[in-house]
């Protein structure tokens, strides 16, 4: 039987094929499979239990996205975040790790090892050559390292290392 134009029902069972457009109201649909070329959707989309999803825009997730180990730049395959082990996260760029911090805390630059001399590995930053730290201030201002061990008073500049550029 083939019927064109509106059809109004209640009920239906059986199986319809061929092609369906104009559907409006709340119908409550039931597809095993949904293959097509593109597709709209407005509202909430919920997924589950899916292998690949391709977005175009931002993607809000409400909780968790898990990432099995990086995040990827898309056209530049070699700049990526990694999470290589517990607690530890990664930064490379041309395929090699630039930055790190590990479980510890720990920020490492141009290295995975911590540096060590007597509590000195907060922050360990290598090369295999030269290496160093550029402090950047105004050519009217101060550069400084502050050393602290309080929150508040003086006790948060017990001691520095400054230069001043105009002097």
């Amino acid at each position: 039987v083939n019927v064109s134009g509106a059809i109004t029902a209640t009920t239906f069972t059986g199986n319809l094929t061929g092609t369906a457009g104009g559907l409006t109201g709340s119908p409550d649909i039931t597809i095993n499979n949904l293959v097509g070329v593109a597709a709209t959707f407005s509202g909430v989309v919920t997924y589950e239990d899916v292998t690949n999803i391709d977005s175009v825009g931002i993607i809000t997730a409400q909780s968790y996205v898990s990432i099995a180990d990086s995040i990827v730049h898309t056209g530049d395959t070699d700049t990526s975040l990694r999470f290589p082990s517990a607690d530890t996260f990664t930064v490379e760029t041309a395929g090699s790790e630039a930055l790190r911090i590990n479980s510890s805390g720990q920020l490492l630059l141009g290295t995975t090892t911590a540096g060590y001399w007597d509590g000195g590995d907060n922050l360990t930053i290598a090369g295999s050559g030269t290496c160093g730290i550029t402090i950047r201030s105004g050519s009217s201002s101060k550069g400084k390292i502050l050393f602290s061990d309080a929150t508040t008073g003086n006790g948060e500049y017990d001691g520095f290392i400054q230069y001043e550029h105009v002097n």
